[in-house]
Order: C-alpha cells, then structure tokens, then sequence
C-alpha cells in the first residue's frame, strides 16, 4: 500500500509539473543551419506559431541567416534583421505570449543599445533598455512586462547584433513553468497527504 501511494503521488507530482512546462517554446533557429560561406535571406521567418516580420515589409529582404563558415555565425544558426533603422516583430499566431529571454551577440562592435517594446493591441506595456556590453552571445531577461503580451518589438541599429534562443511561453503567464516556490508548496502538500494516510493506517 505504501508503494502504491508513493507511486501515485510521484505521478501527480510529474504530471502537475509537465502540464506547467508544456507551452515553454525556444527559437535556436536550428532549422536555417546550412553549410557554405554565405547568407540565407528571407523577408518573414515562422518557427513554432511566432513570425518575425519587419517594418519595411513583407516585399523586401529584412532578414539575413548567416551559414556555417561565413562571418556573424557565431557557432550556430541565428538571424539579423538586415536593414539598418529597420523594427523588428515578434508575434504569435494564438494571440498572447510571454517573453522570457534572449540572446543577442553584436556583429561588428559592442556597445549597441537595443530598446525592447512590449505591445497588447496597440497600447505599448513594457520597455526594457539593454547596452550590448560584449562581443559574446549575452542574455537579455524580460521582467513581468513582458508577460501576456501580443507583439515584441525592437530596432537594428549601428553597431547591429544577431539573435538567438529566444525563450518563449504562448498564451498568458499560467502557462509558464513554474516558479520554486509553487513547486515547494505542491511537494509539501504532497508529503502531508502521504504521512496523514500513514498515520492513519
């Protein structure tokens, strides 16, 4: 019997968790990695039910993938926006997502500041400034504005960057994967049930 409600209750326990990290999508652009010495250009990309389009429009060639041994790869596959000046979006085909991170490594010099946008509809509800401090992939995190929202949106200025591994949640943020503390609380719940049984027995 002991057995059997320890196996129950761990069942429960990974279900409860899978179920809260099912929505969890990351673009690594795997699928743009090609051999060769030049570019892989494209005016959207489409990866998971999120788009990427640019302001100068869906005609023109805004996006640049570079392969395997040419310059800005970077060790694996990533995207630019190719247009200097040029905002780059971020939807997602059911509506709301979350933003969670990003990696951003500048192509020809650090020091780039990228102004990140939130949008739901068309009212702006998040901004987040961040100074590229190296020639290195770094990490950009989003706070809680970034959360439930419907576009993300930022500009490729002089001197550029690429990205990568974008960390993503569709739909709002119960999706996301849960935070330590619920987990905890769950787990400690758990135990209870357990030793409430046991005690009754």
């Amino acid at each position: 019997m002991k057995k059997l409600l320890l196996s129950v209750l761990a069942g429960i326990a990974v279900s409860v968790f899978s179920a809260g990290v099912a929505h969890a999508t990351v673009i690594n652009f795997n699928d743009l990695e090609q051999a060769g010495t030049g570019y892989q250009d494209m005016s959207t990309y489409s990866n998971s039910g999120f788009t990427f389009t640019s302001s100068v429009g869906a005609s023109s060639i805004a996006f640049a993938s570079a392969q395997q041994s040419a310059p800005f790869y970077f060790g694996s596959a990533n995207l630019l926006n190719n247009l200097d000046g040029q905002v780059t979006a971020l939807a997602f085909v059911d509506g709301a997502f979350t933003v969670n991170s990003m990696d951003v490594h500048g192509l020809y010099d650090k020091g780039q500041a990228l102004d990140f946008y939130a949008y739901s509809g068309s009212s702006q509800v998040g901004h987040l400034s961040y100074v590229i401090p190296d020639l290195n992939w770094e990490t950009v995190n989003f706070g809680s504005d970034f959360q439930n929202i419907t576009s993300l949106q930022w500009a490729q200025n002089s001197p550029y960057h690429a990205f990568d591994n974008i960390v993503l949640n569709g739909g709002s943020p119960t999706n996301a994967v849960p935070e330590p503390a619920t987990m905890a609380l769950l787990g400690s719940g758990l135990v209870g049930m357990f030793f409430r049984r046991k005690n009754r027995a």
